[in-house]
């Protein structure tokens, strides 16, 4: 898993190099990739970057989040995805509330 994220990060590079906007969607695979490779803060690093970008970002993205952040147990960040998401007025699906339950489950909660 680990080289397929250094392979999705050269080609997210390759996109900025030749002038092409990377969106949402781009991000999200990204962040789908770093939630496969357990890449923890590689995960919060993009999606830090999405924000600087003014990518906003959406259920998936926090989807996505969440699930790095369950596997590794860190609930209270799972929490706080949660949180930010409804804030900014995003929906949490079915997905979503799994998410969260298994990142509380994994972290001891």
């Amino acid at each position: 898993a680990d080289h397929r994220l250094q392979s999705a990060l050269l080609v997210l590079d390759e996109m900025k190099n030749a002038g092409v906007r990377p969106d949402v969607v781009t991000y999200n695979t990204i962040l789908a990739v770093c939630d496969e490779a357990g890449q923890l803060e590689k995960a919060f690093e993009i999606f830090e970057e999405m924000k600087d970008l003014d990518i906003e970002p959406d259920v998936i993205t926090y989807g996505a989040l969440m699930s790095v952040c369950a596997q590794h147990g860190i609930w209270l960040r799972a929490l706080q995805l949660f949180d930010e998401m409804k804030i900014n007025g995003l929906e949490p699906d079915t997905i979503i509330y799994e998410t969260l339950l298994l990142a509380c489950k994994n972290g001891g909660q």
